[in-house]
């Protein structure tokens, strides 16, 4: 039997404790840090440097644990307030999520913070990864982000997008950088074939490597049967809307290429996916940006 529908009643409902996912006086004085252009700031130098860090991983289960593991981890090096809102909405609303809201309801009323785990940032963490996915980053009706424009994306912002090879399925990818930056890509079969050649001109290698404007992202692990994937770093083309994969060999590439003059501009990709329908997230899909909402995160009623 799924439970009926909670009732709407603000932001959020009340309990046993007051106004669910209020801080008490005591508790806010324990969090004196508010974000703030200069926070913020160094959350988005944070992601940047410590970001990369994170491809290879698989212990993080879904696409939106990643980009919530990176805000509150930050967050907890600073002392930084975080609060996430689960309430649903009409649009999402199903029978399973039915019983997961009512569940995270009767639990913590419509909003996590750090009130209901006694100020502790690893609880919290792992309460989330548990009890959010893509879709509470993605509707931001929620409050937990707002929409800004494609151009204004920079270092820790969200895209949030349906996949063309998974309909229905919202996927979170971390922005590593802004939408102007350029990047190297490179044929990769086109060179292997000109490296196998014996006669070869320095325009025929040129044609391998194009330099193009893109948005670097980490892809967030998707989860399949065996459990999530690793996380991955790719650009996504500004304008060529082709999907590319980051090229581990770095410096070796640089090499080869330097010994056929051509020096790469920014990080070297390869292009993974056609540009179109048969991409991803090519012309056609619907890849939104979000950034998560600051200024809610500070108000002591969230």
């Amino acid at each position: 039997m799924v439970p009926p529908r909670p009732t709407q009643t603000g932001r959020r409902a009340t309990t046993s404790r007051g106004i669910a996912g209020t801080a008490s006086e005591s508790e806010l004085k324990k969090i004196p840090a508010t974000w703030n252009a200069d926070s913020i700031g160094e959350f988005r130098e944070w992601v940047a440097e410590k970001g990369a860090a994170y491809v290879g991983s698989a212990f993080i289960s879904d696409c939106a644990d990643l980009a919530i593991t990176l805000l509150i981890t930050f967050a907890k090096s600073k002392g930084l307030p975080v609060s996430l809102e689960r309430r649903s909405v009409s649009e999402d609303w199903s029978p399973r999520n039915a019983i997961s809201a009512w569940r995270f309801r009767h639990e913590f009323g419509d909003m996590l913070s750090l009130s209901d785990t006694g100020g502790d940032y690893d609880k919290l963490l792992k309460i989330a990864k548990q009890k959010f996915g893509a879709s509470h980053l993605y509707n931001v009706r929620r409050g937990n982000t707002k929409e800004v424009p494609r151009d204004s994306l920079t270092t820790g912002d969200l895209l949030v997008g349906e996949p063309h090879n998974h309909p229905g399925v919202l996927h979170t990818q971390v922005v590593l950088s802004s939408p102007d930056v350029r990047i190297t890509v490179v044929d990769i079969e086109g060179i292997i074939a000109l490296m196998k050649q014996k006669s070869v001109t320095a325009e025929d290698w040129k044609k391998a490597v194009t330099t193009v404007e893109a948005l670097e992202i980490l892809q967030g692990s998707q989860t399949t049967g065996g459990g999530g994937t690793q996380i991955m770093r790719r650009a996504w083309g500004v304008q060529t809307l082709a999907y590319y994969e980051y090229w581990n060999q770095q410096a070796q590439m640089r090499e080869t290429l330097g010994e056929h003059n051509i020096r790469p501009t920014g990080t070297i990709y390869k292009q993974i996916e056609v540009v179109g329908s048969k991409s991803p997230f090519g012309a056609d899909a619907t890849l939104l940006p979000r950034r998560w909402d600051f200024d809610d995160f500070n108000r002591p009623d969230r």
